[in-house]
């Protein structure tokens, strides 16, 4: 790529412009903004301008813009499959998860053919007429609709854990799967139990696996691009449907021409669905998007009060995420206290602080820090909360004090000001799950069925600078001061 121009060519910055095409990759540039050798660009309608520096080498650069001559054919294949600016629209495990869920859709579809045929065999072989076997059709679909809507009540556990979630659905989908098409080859005059037995199996495997699979689809598209990405999905899923049949027919025919003496259709059904079981497993170890405990609420909310990194969700591998399916993982509960009842908290003074809020903290008479949660309450309410219980925390050692200066509310006092010292900028559920965590009320636990509510007041509130001054220099005076005018003290500490 030639440059166009080269300007401001004084000091130790200049200016190199390219000509812009539309629909260029610029991830070249991004690579060399994060390893120093640039220092900023911009794209303007038909030019790329890139600030270099004395570290800049000028054919990396335009190494960096050239766009490789796109294959007719390709683009439109890649414009009718491929979500667009896939950086900034999907997960970073989108590839390898649609990989895994589009191989396990061809080969559901080649267990789909052959469980047609199977059904076909045995529904002759279990009724005398076509009647018989049409009201069987029937019952079986009413009690379908009818398990589908008692299982429904499962479809929390895809909200509080949608990745383990999603391996428990699949295995249980592939093994019932399997199942019927084997039970009704072996014993294809028992059509009404077996076929009947499938239904309430996958009724039950569904409502797990379509809760955990709204969850799945909001975390690996992006919220702006989710009706984009949705659309690309289910021009894939279209796609590979046409190589179920083929697959079917070759592997059945592969296992008649080995001439060994087992059940074709059997050892095609042993085959498959072996193969579908270990792409579901893979699919849901793929994901980035563990399950989020209370002990690491509180390290995920420490890291993030301090400003610091947060850890990255670890991967549990395929024999870790088989294993989930059986065995839940164990749980760590953390420093904090959760109650499920209130009551120990529910005093005017606190509900007046923390009116605003669906949540109430404090310290019980041991010093240890509680916290109570509203039922069903949202991921940034969770965040908030354990975000003020550590300030609290940080504020135990001051609690003599704070009995000094409001006698009896000491530990009111300490609340009240680690509320009005709160800082909570900035999307912090969003950050976390870009680091493949989920965080959700169920899979921690927590949640009060009583209710509370206050009149809210506008609590002036304390810098990050004051409340450091105070945590370095506690004194009596310096802490009324802070809290003067509050629910505690009043307007005349």
């Amino acid at each position: 790529m030639k440059i166009a121009s080269t300007i401001r060519p004084a000091g130790s910055q200049q200016e190199l412009v390219f000509q812009y095409k539309k629909g260029q990759d610029l991830a070249g540039l991004d690579e060399l903004l994060e390893a120093g050798s640039i220092d900023s660009y911009r794209q303007t309608k038909d030019s790329v301008i890139v600030d270099i520096n004395q570290a800049t080498d000028r054919a990396a650069v335009s190494k960096a813009l050239e766009t490789p001559a796109a294959i007719p054919l390709l683009e439109k294949a890649k414009q009718l499959f491929i979500p667009p600016d896939m950086s900034e629209s999907v997960a970073p495990e989108y590839l390898k998860f649609r990989g895994w869920s589009l191989a396990g859709a061809v080969l559901g579809g080649a267990l789909g053919f052959l469980n047609t045929q199977i059904n076909l065999r045995a529904t002759n072989a279990s009724f005398s007429s076509v009647e018989s076997a049409a009201l069987a059709g029937t019952i079986s679909g009413y009690l379908g609709t009818a398990s589908a809507m008692g299982a429904s009540y499962l479809a929390k556990r895809g909200d509080a854990d949608p990745k383990r979630a999603f391996a428990t659905a699949s295995l249980m989908q592939t093994a019932n799967t399997v199942g019927l098409m084997a039970g009704l080859t072996i014993l294809p005059t028992r059509f009404v139990p077996i076929s009947f037995s499938s239904v309430i199996v996958g009724s039950v495997a569904g409502a797990i696996g379509s809760s955990a699979g709204i969850n799945i689809g909001n975390h690996i598209a992006k919220e702006h691009a989710r009706g984009v990405v949705g659309a690309k999905n289910a021009n894939q899923d279209r796609f590979v449907g046409f190589f179920g049949v083929p697959l079917a027919l070759a592997v059945t025919r592969g296992v008649k021409a080995t001439g060994l003496p087992m059940d074709p259709t059997l050892a095609s059904i042993g085959i498959l669905g072996s193969a579908l079981l270990l792409c579901n497993i893979q699919a849901a170890n793929s994901l980035h998007f563990e399950g989020v405990d209370r002990g690491k609420l509180e390290e995920l909310v420490a890291a993030l009060g301090e400003g610091k990194a947060i850890p990255q969700a670890p991967s549990s591998g395929f024999i870790g995420t088989l294993k989930e399916v059986f065995v839940a993982p164990e749980k760590e509960d953390g420093r904090v206290e959760h109650l499920t009842d209130p009551t120990p908290l529910l005093q005017n003074e606190r509900l007046a602080i923390l009116a605003k809020e669906d949540y109430l903290v404090g310290l019980s008479t041991e010093g240890q820090v509680q916290l109570a949660f509203r039922k069903n309450v949202g991921s940034q309410a969770l965040l908030k909360g354990m975000r003020q219980a550590l300030l609290l925390e940080s504020l135990k050692p001051h609690l003599a004090m704070a009995d000094k200066v409001a006698p009896g509310k000491g530990e009111l006092a300490l609340t009240e000001l680690s509320y009005r010292a709160l800082n909570f900028d900035g999307d912090w559920r969003g950050r976390g799950a870009d680091a493949g965590w989920h965080l959700h009320a169920q899979k921690l636990d927590v949640g009060c069925e009583q209710q509370w509510r206050a009149k809210s007041e506008d609590l002036a509130p304390i810098t990050e600078s004051q409340f450091k001054s105070f945590q370095q220099n506690p004194s009596e005076e310096s802490l009324k001061a802070l809290l003067a005018g509050g629910p505690v003290l009043g307007p005349n500490p």
